[in-house]
């Protein structure tokens, strides 16, 4: 796990750039709602794209944002996706 917000939003960054094409497939949404504080959450049935960029430009969710994003990952991949 990323305990550092900063390094888990660079991580995120690279993570996206190493990814665009496979980021841009519409079935990779999110399984259900994230709620990151009492004003903000995720959606459910959000691409994975819309997360990743949440947790670039909230670093501070950053580490919480990679942690969704690998349970998101595994889900799908248990799916087929």
């Amino acid at each position: 796990m990323v305990d550092l917000n900063i390094d888990a939003a660079m991580w995120l960054r690279h993570f996206q750039k190493q990814n665009t094409k496979w980021l841009e497939d519409p079935r990779l949404t999110t399984s259900q709602e994230y709620v990151w504080s009492p004003r903000e959450k995720s959606e459910a049935n959000i691409p994975l794209a819309a997360l990743i960029e949440h947790g670039i430009t909230r670093v501070k969710y950053a580490s919480d944002v990679v942690d969704v994003l690998f349970t998101e990952i595994k889900k799908l991949s248990t799916e087929g996706n």
